[in-house]
């Protein structure tokens, strides 16, 4: 099962913000996974990605459109 968020907030500081996704950039989707923090709750993150927009009708592509997450429970089970 795939869930989606979308979080939208007008009061938070752009810069604070930019920060926050760059560093998710940076050490997740850039960075090892291998190194990825581990905890007791048994889900594990297996995958990151920059998600890219491609126009079907004139084959521009919009960039930075969102960071995915994969993770994967216990079970094998798979969430985004």
């Amino acid at each position: 099962r795939h869930f989606y968020c979308r979080y939208d907030y007008e009061a938070v500081d752009s810069d604070a913000a930019n920060k926050m996704m760059d560093l998710i950039r940076d050490e997740l989707v850039n960075g090892d996974l291998s190194k990825a923090p581990e905890d007791s709750s048994g889900i594990k993150l297996v995958a990151a990605e920059e998600f890219a927009y491609t126009d079907p009708v004139d084959g521009s592509t919009t960039s930075k459109q969102g960071l995915v997450l994969n993770f994967q429970y216990d079970n094998g089970d798979e969430a985004r």
